[in-house]
């Protein structure tokens, strides 16, 4: 359907891409050059499953962001989509994007905190859930619980879900954040940040990390890989397995 140009478009999720890349032969290359835009959303796109769909489907690849809340709140840009790591693109027309700490304070450009937006179309709350109204929705803006950092130039870099956040020594630590920059190495398959408890450093963050198959890594340049991008909030130590 897509070669006879009945198919133009196509939107997917993660899911749903990675299940149609195993399907295909070793070899494809450029299987869906004749579409005009691929669109995926609904979780997080890794640099390693961006380029896939570059080489075996096409680079009209667009990554979109949003919530049920809200719809569609950014959008990614095809100059950017595979240079920017993580990049879930630019606010749309009408959407304001900030990045906060956890006192509704806005982070400098390039600092990990949690996204909140709002837009004349969203909803204002839950019927029937004031608690969950109260979490979500302060001041006029919604708080979806992701973590993300604004590039100095307008990009919304997506990092993850907030809920796991570790403290240490007052500092918050997104794991999230420790896991995608991991996974962005070129030797490592999945990684997997926890925090280690301490009675006085509260949560110190250690990653576990599975290499690509036939890759050997070893974790003093991983801790270094780490600190060279995340400084204070680089593990402390991680392990290899399998």
């Amino acid at each position: 359907e897509i070669a006879k140009g009945e198919i133009s478009v196509i939107y997917g999720t993660v899911f749903h891409l990675e299940q149609l890349l195993k399907a295909l032969p070793p070899t494809t290359v450029s299987a869906y050059s004749q579409l005009q835009a691929l669109m995926v959303g609904g979780s997080t796109v890794s640099t390693k499953l961006r380029d896939n769909i570059r080489e075996k489907l096409t680079a009209k690849l667009y990554v979109l962001y949003g919530s049920n809340e809200s719809n569609t709140s950014c959008i990614t840009q095809l100059n950017e989509v595979f240079t920017t790591p993580n990049t879930v693109g630019r606010p749309l027309p009408g959407y304001q994007v900030e990045i906060v700490d956890d006192r509704g304070n806005p982070c400098l450009h390039g600092s990990a905190g949690l996204v909140r937006f709002k837009t004349p179309g969203m909803i204002q709350g839950y019927l029937g859930d004031p608690v969950a109204t109260e979490r979500y929705f302060k001041d006029g803006w919604f708080y979806p619980g992701d973590v993300a950092k604004m590039t100095e130039d307008g990009q919304l870099v997506h990092l993850g879900r907030a809920d796991n956040l570790m403290i240490m020594n007052g500092i918050n630590i997104y794991p999230a954040e420790i896991e995608q920059t991991l996974l962005n190495h070129p030797d490592i398959a999945d990684a997997l940040a926890v925090p280690r408890r301490h009675p006085i450093h509260q949560d110190i963050p250690v990653c576990l990390v599975t290499p690509e198959p036939g890759r050997t890594i070893g974790e003093p340049a991983l801790l270094a890989y780490a600190r060279a991008r995340l400084g204070s909030s680089s593990p402390h130590r991680i392990f290899i397995v399998d």
